[in-house]
């Protein structure tokens, strides 16, 4: 047969109706609660637990019912199941006691367990390798009910009309199959179930329910079905946020106030479902076409677009204003790339395991539990937690495994191919693709996970200045709830450049003609420039970032003086251009892995803004020190700090010096300030002046840069404390330093063995290293990049990056070659000799250059 044919056609049509019938009880007992509450004398929230065990009785019926669909009756019980269905509607409007309601609840999730498990089964048993485009038809067909139920309650007042509604539709979708069924049997098929792959469903030797039952736990548990399980626990993840969603978008609008959620909530949530509806029909008509590889790309690339749109749901979530256009900018974006995802989910496992269509009540568990268990468990969390600001903390948290998922049934997929090629059938463990997963994918993840904890926990606190925009929000280190929309604004620009970076990060990573693009060196009249159009774009956020900063500072905040008023301006642009610097200081490839910049590029970039921060840090103080002496109030102001409500050296102390350090009396600055002054003075002047690139240059070694350079972790603590703010924006770029350390220091810990040391003229030697236990996944380079070397009998602290000069794959097995620039004639030759064997380190995986115009430290002086 073909699918050309009026029978298939028929068939396929007659599934998706079953399914629409799924998606109906799914998403109209939803909408009937409250209804439903009012009849057995109860309340909505108290109903809550019916789902769960309406959740319970689809756990329970999937593996039995995946039993039933295996003989030529397989379309009969579809028949039973949608009379089922149709009986528990017409039944509902009836019941008047809560423990009968919580049996119709137990009922229906057996029902429709069982008929979407058949539906799915039967449909790929179907239509083959081909059954793609109807197995998204039949989600297109799930998710019609979500559109359907808001105008249902809009045509029909009376609980009993719509309950009979929804009856006339399961009697649709009965009428179908059962005259598919008498159609086929009185053909003589008595087998409605094709043939698939040259082999035929045995339906005679399927034994009790008792064995077929255990032969769908066996199932279940073999090693053989890794790919279905770490689908459905894709699908598990993307059905519960697309619930939760659902079931709590008009209490998110209600909570947050973006908009009146009796006018706006509802079209909300029909806008959702359509635009899923439209981007399931688009996906349809060209997914005949799409190949195994073809459905892995355009999978990733619907889970960043819903990544993105969730990330319009934090501001709403968390600001509590009027931001009605991000929560459409997030259903639309979120609902046309969800749309397709779970269609597609199928068609891939249908073609990784063709011939094996029995297998597809694995993923139905999966998606019985990700629209039942997931969604209580984020209600029970909204409950406890008490802040609207979950929705979308639950929603990135459900997205950012996802990624990793896709990612790891595509190494499975690619490993279990070449061994079917080379004649192993032995099953890849699972987790040798957790080990295969590509660093730019866990590092992603980490970067948005990373993101959005710091985001909300800087929106949940106050600012130092919150008395300043109307709030009452003045105590340090505590959590406030009395935030709005003016003290948010910083917050919400800073978070949305490290957003709008990872968005960029996301278009590099699955398009390669968007990467190439990003790389290409501007030119002027056919002259290059020395800047690339990722660099200027970066150039350009960071412009547009620092203007809006200065004009929320100077304009927006209402201090009295003038003067004040652009000295503060200055300590916050202060505040965000060391944020910005702490973003940059990290040594590893971690923002070559986000936004597709070397270390070459970065540390340009954080050259300059240190250059900056200095120059603003000496005109802040310098100005305040000014208006000062203009005010005739120098020594009181500067040095006895009488300004100070909480500490005053002439009239005596209101607070303990425990509570002033700690800043929970007082601010700080009674030993902030002054602790600031010197470290100045003494560390921050002269390492800031030797960081100076012709300083630098000229005298002074790397050694003591660097030593210089760490001191700067006494500046944070202490301005911390001077300024509150500064936290909310320093902390993430000082988390990824710590991660970036951490995992350097542990990569340092492998030793090498030096194979050859010798000079080869013009000061330069050459070194061939070896690690002491072969791992190729440590030493795997690219041309263009370069690894940190630490010498111990030159200096035990000093690690210098130095460009690989060996050809990648021309070298012996996990060895590779440097070539370093002496300082002193024949010292770095003896030094090396004596610090061969194993006092010699390598960071253990080569830093990543970007091309020949940012090859990292080759393509500058190599006086170190």
């Amino acid at each position: 047969m073909t699918l050309k044919t009026q029978s298939h056609v028929f068939m396929g049509v007659a599934y998706a109706l079953c399914m629409g019938v799924c998606g109906n009880v799914l998403v109209g007992i939803g909408s009937l609660l409250e209804d439903l509450a009012d009849n057995v004398g109860t309340s909505a929230t108290s109903l809550g637990s019916a789902f769960l065990v309406r959740g319970l009785g689809q756990l329970m019926a999937t593996p039995v019912a995946a039993t039933l669909y295996r003989g030529s009756s397989a379309n009969q019980w579809l028949c039973v199941f949608l009379f089922g269905i149709m009986s528990l509607w017409i039944s509902l409007s009836y019941i008047e006691t809560a423990g009968v309601l919580y049996l119709w609840f137990f009922a229906t999730g057996i029902c429709t367990a069982s008929l979407d498990t058949g539906t799915q089964m039967l449909t790929r048993r179907a239509f083959g390798l081909d059954a793609g485009p109807w197995l998204t038809t039949n989600t297109l067909f799930f998710a019609s009910a979500g559109a359907i139920s808001p105008i249902v309650m809009y045509i029909f007042d009376s609980l009993q009309y719509q309950t009979f509604f929804y009856a006339a539709l399961a009697l649709l979708a009965f009428s179908f199959v059962a005259f598919h069924e008498i159609r086929d049997r009185r053909e003589g098929n008595q087998q409605s179930i094709v043939t698939v792959s040259g082999s035929e469903v045995d339906n005679d030797n399927l034994g009790s329910l008792n064995s077929r039952m255990t032969h769908a736990l066996h199932d279940f548990c073999s090693p053989a079905h890794k790919t279905e399980h770490l689908l459905g626990m894709l699908i598990f993840l993307g059905l519960g946020s697309q619930n939760f969603i659902t079931m709590y978008l008009i209490t998110f609008v209600d909570e947050t106030n973006v908009a009146d959620e009796d006018t706006y909530g509802p079209v909300m949530e029909t806008t959702y479902w359509v635009t899923m509806l439209l981007s399931r029909l688009i996906a349809i008509s060209f997914q005949h076409r799409l190949q195994a590889t073809d459905l892995f790309k355009y999978i990733m690339r619907l889970l960043h677009g819903c990544l993105f749109g969730i990330l319009f749901f934090i501001p709403a979530a968390c600001t509590g204003v009027q931001a009605a256009w991000e929560v459409w900018i997030a259903l639309i974006i979120h609902g046309i790339c969800f749309g397709p995802l779970l269609g597609y989910v199928f068609d891939l496992q249908n073609k990784l395991s063709f011939g094996d269509e029995d297998n597809s009540w694995i993923l139905i568990f999966y998606m019985n539990m990700g629209t039942t268990l997931l969604p209580a468990l984020w209600a029970l969390t909204w409950d406890a937690s008490g802040s609207y600001a979950i929705l979308p903390v639950g929603l990135v948290v459900s997205a950012l495994p996802m990624f990793v998922l896709i990612r790891m049934v595509a190494q499975m997929a690619m490993r279990e191919r070449v061994a079917r090629l080379n004649g192993v059938v032995e099953p890849w463990p699972i987790w040798d693709s957790v080990l295969a997963l590509r660093l730019k994918d866990v590092a992603m993840v980490l970067y948005f996970l990373t993101v959005t904890g710091f985001f909300l926990i800087a929106a949940s606190n106050p600012q130092m200045y919150g008395t300043q925009f109307g709030g009452d929000c003045t105590e340090t280190w505590s959590f406030c709830t009395d935030v709005n929309e003016g003290q948010m604004k910083p917050v919400i620009y800073f978070y949305s450049f490290l957003y709008a970076l990872g968005i960029w990060g996301l278009a590099r990573s699955y398009s390669t003609r968007f990467r190439r693009a990003t790389e290409r060196m501007l030119s002027i009249r056919g002259v290059y420039l020395n800047i690339c159009i990722s660099e200027c774009v970066l150039l350009t956020t960071v412009c547009l970032l620092m203007y809006l900063w200065l004009t929320f500072w100077l304009g927006e905040v209402g201090y009295p003086d003038t003067t004040e008023r652009v000295n503060k301006t200055i300590g916050h642009a202060l505040d965000l251009v060391l944020s910005l610097t702490m973003l940059l200081t990290a040594r590893t490839t971690f923002w070559d892995y986000i936004v597709g910049m070397s270390y070459e590029q970065y540390n340009a970039f954080h050259r300059a803004l240190g250059i900056l921060a200095l120059i603003l840090l000496v005109l802040h103080f310098v100005m305040w020190q000014v208006k000062f002496l203009a005010d005739g109030e120098w020594v009181e102001r500067a040095v006895l700090y009488e300004d100070d409500r909480n500490v005053n050296l002439v009239t005596g102390e209101d607070c303990t010096s425990w509570e002033t350090f700690r800043a929970t009396c007082g601010n700080g600055h009674f030993w902030a300030i002054p602790c600031m002054e010197v470290w100045f003075l003494l560390l921050g002047a002269p390492a800031l002046f030797i960081a100076l690139p012709p300083v630098r240059s000229a005298w002074a070694s790397h050694k003591i840069f660097k030593l210089l350079h760490w001191q700067f972790v006494i500046l944070f603590p202490l301005a911390f404390y001077h300024s509150w703010n500064l936290w909310r924006y320093a902390c993430v770029g000082i988390f990824f330093w710590a991660v970036s350390w951490t995992v350097s220091q542990r990569r340092s810990l492998f030793a090498v063995t030096m194979l050859q040391c010798e000079e080869v003229g013009d000061g330069i030697v050459r070194l061939q290293l070896q690690h002491k236990h072969p791992d190729a996944s440590l030493t795997t380079h690219r041309p263009g990049q370069f690894g940190y070397l630490n010498i111990p009998a030159m200096d035990q602290w000093e690690w210098h990056p130095f460009t690989i000069s060996s050809a990648p794959c021309s070298s012996p097995l996990s060895s590779w070659t440097h070539h370093i620039k002496r300082r002193s004639p024949g010292a770095c030759h003896r030094k090396c000799a004596r610090g061969s064997g194993d006092g010699m380190h390598l960071s253990g995986r080569p830093l990543a250059g970007m091309g020949a115009h940012t090859g990292g430290w080759g393509q500058r002086q190599m006086d170190n």
